[in-house]
């Protein structure tokens, strides 16, 4: 067809709108290009809005320097940080100005803006570069030297400007001269107030009003009031209120913030506002004391279509609730409990005033059962009135509950969605019929057996039922279960079973197909690692309180592995590698992990176990990532065929699927491989019953009646691992569906037009949802896999683009990847490289101790030593890369990991930290030295206490001293273990970086290594504790943060504090049946410090071994690459369990028992371990080590009399108390 510029360009704009909402952004990059009209029209939608990281973004010349004047289209700029070079600063900004003239919007995320940044942007500005648009700057914070820069700012933009700080005075009333200015802002219609003595009395906003009569929006925060008691009585006695206060129809939204205790003073203000302003829209009020609303003022809130009371006592929340229901005028309230005390919970009442009866949405509680819960009461109030409820509980679960409890309460209930619960029973206690309850949605439930049957009884006239994240009795067989678990709900078209997820959706469709597993003999079967892990590794909520390995992992494995063997099944695991890259901010979204894990300890301490474990079950428990090093020692002993991919398993496995040779017959995995180029896929195997289920990819497109690119679309905003599910269809009024996401797309054809169409909505703009929906779309289309050649490629390689780096994240070479994929490295270190943070996130005791914080500071050397080795043999760019840490009790400070130094002649930032590779690089020992040392220690194993023994005497050290020939590369694997460890222990300090001689340190390691029997896991313990007494943490003191002490008196406590400590370094043997015995959450917070330091380690060990391969120092072609990294310390993390056992006997020996009896008492109270005397014995050896050690380190004077003596009485006291 002829294109016609003018018939196009003389289209209407709303034409346009609609026009351009069908297209997806490559569509409008293309269209920019076809000529000068297209250009003209497609553009201004992609340039309206842009996010800089901060005003010296290198995107600003993009934008600012096109030939095409994209800045023109550009009416909205928001930066994330105010921290710069002001000069760079100066030039960017002008350049944004002088290019972008049509910028309504100028915002930052950043109050702490400086100085020197104001007095940059005043100066631009009085230099002519003006925004003669702009209706907002950034905020800044009162009461600072920048407010008056600030205000000198507005001044220059007075006349576009809508938004406006004001700071009351500090000692008078507001004056003329105070407000007189706000006329020369013809365009202001917001106000930000920061009241004092200025701003305290309705004469000041009379005032302020008279000469800003456009202002809309009122905000006013008292949270900086901050007066005397006699300035406080001053202003008390002038808040009278007129007889007639003149209106002021033109205030649409009135926000008043942090009303602590001046209740004389703020009440009468707000009341005065409540008259002032008739015709109010929005009314948000924060109320820190006790004070309530008088009638009068009730009343006039009952005019105002939108209202958020916060509240700090509960009392007040209630009264609020009783009056403001007694008018039955439409409009939605939202009453908001925030305690003072943090370990109260937070409660938020909404109340949506409708003909229809009342819709109430209950988020938080803080009691333990629905009797005594506010819940109970708020719903006892509104009655029969109420006809939806939602109630959310979040990290705190009420287990054994009768769900039917909310019909009776509530009896005229349509609607019912409740969240964190585990659900008994659904009993009336009438024993009759919820006749109007029609929908009930489930979310992150646990429902007993015949819970579902009950609902089915109950509820006759059920017509939707949701579950999402439900955990079910008899998982394996739901969802194909589910309609026969309810044979008295109709499913037919009155009923709309509306179920969250894919797998759920499919199930009900009768989309899943069910085949005998003798089908699958002789299949090589691509299986996705990590959902394989999630299916066949049983729940243990114990390890969340314990730390370690789920105890029955290896037997889990073990039993899935022989069902594979015995039905003639080769299969081939594909675990995920490297993250694809992010741009949210660290710690941007609440973790709400640790207040499940604070709450079950609250449980366990009121000896409520089995509540306890519930919320330590979700918790999230521990992360597959977490396993694979022990996963891939249990596969590899079983001979079995794994593989890493250099980023997702699924993309892999879809390559692998669809490869001519066929690398797999057959994939298997979560709902999400559907996602990829994969025809059909088996979701589970059954091999008790003798089947599996699996779904066909081209049934799923023919029932939803979509595309292939539809389907993708649907699956995105859907949520999954890359991006959350579409929030405009996941709120407290709309329940979120797989079937409204498809519903959703068949409307707008494509995902990029659905998302788009909801631009206007805050949350879609605050998360930047279209761009993160964008960039996973790509993600999955071009996701780049490792072909069969060793290289490094996209999918779809003929379409993709070469801005891969923007959503999967920047190139490494393929030789890496090739390691990562082999498991001879793992991801931890190569993502904080690529993504340029290291997030710490909370452990499992919650890292509330000061002790703990400062230990991950410490840390921050080996970390950095760990990129170090990582980046040296990469590229420039890598070794330039800022690299962060960001720990999770200080989410907002960044600590930049200086890991390479400047390239130049000065290389002035030098650090022992940044050149570790050149300081360490005397370490290039052959396999004649080693095979010799082999010899003479009478050994066969390449471990630490072999490379300690190598370097005792002086001779033997000098050997040792080699340099690297790239030209005759390390052969064997014992010499690559051998330099590895040695670099390691140089680096800490065990060993001299000239002579290679012991350090007292290293002395004191191999006396403790002194003996035959002396494993793997002793020696890793015994390094692990000189470590942690090095950093003053193993010692008999309590933290900062404690939460129970053991029992005796002081000396007692100490010395139980410090063997139980001491043997919880140790793993413990045990039977492979769920944790049954006592816990303890301060042995856990040491369990911590040992955990993030043998992560380092075991870190910093696989970055030096990558460094000997990418620096060409030992020979790259060979198939020993797992065993390698195997053979490396700390492979998994270790439990308290050994600890839990000692502190229990040592406690009845301080009772008085003696040691036989001690021992068979701790015998009962852990039945999990099978040989809890052996295990003991091998404690008190390690002890005793540990003894030998400190005794040397004493005598060389290396460590405090303080510790020595620490040692000495405990060991003097535990003398009569062994076995």
């Amino acid at each position: 067809m002829e294109f016609k510029s003018a018939v196009w360009s003389n289209l209407p704009l709303e034409m346009w709108d609609q026009i351009i909402s069908h297209l997806s952004i490559e569509d409008l990059v293309n269209y920019c290009l076809v000529n000068k009209t297209w250009n003209l029209i497609c553009t201004p939608y992609l340039y309206n809005t842009i996010y800089l990281e901060d005003l010296t973004d290198d995107y600003i010349p993009f934008i600012c320097l096109s030939p095409h004047q994209l800045g023109r289209f550009v009416k909205r700029i928001k930066f994330m940080e105010g921290s710069y070079d002001l000069e760079e600063l100066y030039e960017r900004l002008t350049m944004l100005i002088d290019y972008c003239p049509n910028v309504e919007v100028f915002e930052s995320d950043d109050e702490n803006m400086s100085y020197g940044w104001w007095k940059t942007f005043l100066r631009i500005m009085q230099e002519g570069h003006i925004w003669t648009k702009l209706q907002r700057i950034p905020d800044t914070i009162r009461e600072s030297d920048n407010l008056e820069l600030y205000y000198q700012c507005v001044r220059e933009v007075r006349s576009s400007l809508t938004n406006l700080q004001l700071l009351g005075p500090r000692s008078t009333p507001v004056r003329i001269e105070n407000v007189a200015e706000l006329r020369l802002f013809p365009c202001l219609t917001r106000l930000n107030i920061f009241p004092r003595i200025g701003y305290a009395t309705k004469q000041d906003y009379e005032l302020a009003l008279r000469y800003a009569s456009q202002v809309a929006e009122l905000d006013i925060d008292w949270h900086d009031f901050g007066l005397t008691q006699t300035e406080l009585d001053t202003l008390e006695a002038l808040q009278n209120i007129p007889q007639t206060v003149e209106a002021y129809p033109s205030m649409k939204k009135v926000s008043i913030n942090g009303c602590f205790s001046f209740d004389a003073i703020y009440m009468p203000q707000i009341s005065y506002f409540l008259q002032k302003f008739p015709c109010l829209q929005e009314l948000q009020v924060t109320i820190h004391s006790s004070a309530v609303f008088d009638i009068q003022s009730i009343e006039h809130m009952t005019r105002i279509p939108f209202i958020i009371l916060k509240v700090r006592y509960i009392s007040a929340l209630l009264q609020l609730l009783n009056s403001l229901i007694k008018f039955q005028h439409p409009r939605t309230i939202q009453l908001e409990y925030t305690p003072e005390f943090h370990y109260l919970r937070q409660i938020v009442v909404q109340l949506t005033m409708t003909s229809d009866g009342i819709h109430c949405n209950i988020t938080g509680e803080y009691e333990d059962d629905f009797s005594s819960s506010v819940s109970s009461v708020i719903l006892n109030i509104l009655g029969p009135q109420l006809h939806r409820l939602i109630i959310e509980h979040p990290c705190h679960f009420w287990s054994f509950f009768n769900l039917g409890i909310y019909g009776d309460c509530c009896p005229n209930l349509k609607s019912l969605q409740i969240s964190y619960i585990e659900v008994d029973h659904y009993l009336p206690i009438t024993n009759k019929c919820h006749i109007h309850l029609t929908e009930l949605k489930l979310n992150k439930a646990n429902l007993s057996d015949g819970v579902l049957t009950e609902i089915s009884n109950f509820l006759p006239n059920l017509q939707k039922l949701v579950m999402h994240e439900c955990h079910f009795p008899n998982e394996t067989n739901l969802p194909v279960t589910l309609i026969m678990d309810m044979p008295n709900t109709r499913f037919d078209k009155v009923l709309e079973l509306d179920l969250i997820s894919l797998n759920f959706f499919t199930a009900e469709r009768r989309l899943i197909q069910t085949s005998a597993t003798s089908q699958l003999k002789d299949t090589r079967l691509g299986i996705e690692g990590n959902d394989w892990l999630r299916k066949i590794v049983l729940k243990e909520p114990a390890v969340t309180a314990m730390g370690g390995l789920p105890l029955r992992l290896k037997e889990s494995i073990e039993k899935e592995l022989k069902h594979f063997k015995t039905n003639g099944i080769t299969p081939i695991f594909v675990f995920p590698g490297l993250s694809i890259l992010r741009k949210d901010k660290p710690f941007s979204k609440e973790d709400t992990r640790p207040n499940h894990r604070a709450t079950g300890w609250e449980f366990y301490e009121k000896g409520k176990v089995d509540l306890a474990m519930s919320n330590w079950a979700s918790s999230g428990g521990v992360h597959p990532a977490d396993l694979l090093n022990s996963v891939f020692h249990i596969l590899h002993e079983n001979g079995i065929e794994f593989v890493r991919a250099p980023y997702s398993a699924w993309a892999q496995l879809a390559y692998m699927y669809n490869h001519p040779r066929q690398l797999v017959n057959a994939v298997c995995g979560g709902s999400e491989l559907l996602m990829w180029d994969v025809d059909k896929m088996i979701t589970s195997i059954d091999f008790e019953k003798g089947n599996y289920h699996w779904i066909s990819k081209k049934t799923v497109l023919q029932d939803l009646v979509v595309s292939d690119e539809q389907f993708l679309d649907i699956c995105i905003l859907a949520g999954f691992e890359y991006c959350p599910s579409f929030p405009p269809l996941n709120t407290s009024v709309v329940s979120f569906t797989f079937k409204g996401v498809h519903d959703l797309i068949k409307q707008h054809k494509t995902g990029f037009n659905a998302v788009q169409a909801y631009s206007d909505n805050p949350i879609i703009s605050k998360t930047q949802y279209i761009d993160l929906f964008c960039r996973t779309r790509c993600a999955v289309k071009y996701h780049l896999i490792l072909t069969d050649e060793g290289e490094i490629k996209p999918l779809n390689i003929e379409h993709a683009p070469n801005d891969i780096h923007e959503f999967i994240g920047y190139r490494l070479p393929d030789e890496l990847y090739y390691y990562l994929m082999r498991g001879l490295i793992g991801p931890q270190c190569i993502n904080s490289l690529v993504s340029g943070v290291l997030i710490e996130n909370a452990p499992l005791d919650n890292g509330e101790s000061a002790e703990y914080h400062h230990f991950l500071h410490q840390l921050l050397s080996i970390r950095t030593q760990t990129l170090s080795f990582l980046t040296q043999p990469l590229h420039q760019f890598y070794k330039t890369r800022k690299v962060a840490t960001y720990f999770w009790f200080e989410p907002a400070v960044e600590q930049i990991m200086y890991h390479q130094p400047t390239e130049g002649a000065t290389r002035i930032d030098v650090t022992p930290l940044n050149t570790v590779y050149e300081k360490t690089n005397s370490w290039n020992v052959t396999k004649c030295l080693i095979d010799s040392e082999l010899k003479s220690q009478k050994t066969t194993h390449i471990d630490l206490k072999f490379c300690i023994r190598t370097l005792e005497n002086e001779s033997n050290a000098t050997k040792t001293i080699t340099k690297p020939h790239p030209e005759q590369p390390l052969e064997d694997k014992n010499e690559i273990i051998a330099n590895v460890l040695w670099k390691t222990l140089e680096i800490r300090d065990f060993i001299t970086s000239s002579k290679h001689l012991l350090t007292p340190w290293g002395k004191a390691l191999n006396t403790a290594f002194k003996g035959d029997q002396v494993p793997r896991s002793m020696q890793e313990a015994l390094l692990t504790a000189l470590e942690l007494i090095r950093f003053e943490v193993l010692s008999n003191k309590t933290y900062s943060k404690t939460y129970t002490k053991p029992l005796g008196n002081e000396s007692e406590q100490k010395n139980i504090i410090l063997l139980s400590r001491i043997f919880s370094l140790l793993p413990i043997q045990l039977k492979s049946a769920q944790w049954s015995g006592p816990l303890n959450r301060d042995l856990l917070v040491f369990n911590s410090f040992v955990k993030a330091l043998n992560r380092s380690y075991r870190n910093l060990s696989e970055m030096i071994t990558l460094s000997f391969f990418l620096n060409g120092l030992v020979r790259k072609e060979r198939d020993d690459y797992f065993g390698i990294n195997d053979s490396l310390p700390y492979m998994a993390d270790v439990n308290v369990a050994l600890g839990l056992v000692c502190k229990h006997y040592l406690e009845r020996i301080v009772e008085g028992q003696p040691p036989s009896e001690a021992l068979a008492h701790t015998e009962k109270a852990f039945p999990t371990c099978s040989s809890i005397q052996a295990d003991l014995d091998i404690g008190f050896q390690f002890w005793k080590k540990l003894v030998e050690s400190m005794e040397l380190l004493h005598r060389m004077n290396t460590i405090s009399l303080e510790t020595w003596t620490m040692f000495t009485d405990a060991n003097e006291w535990l003398r009569t108390k062994r076995l």
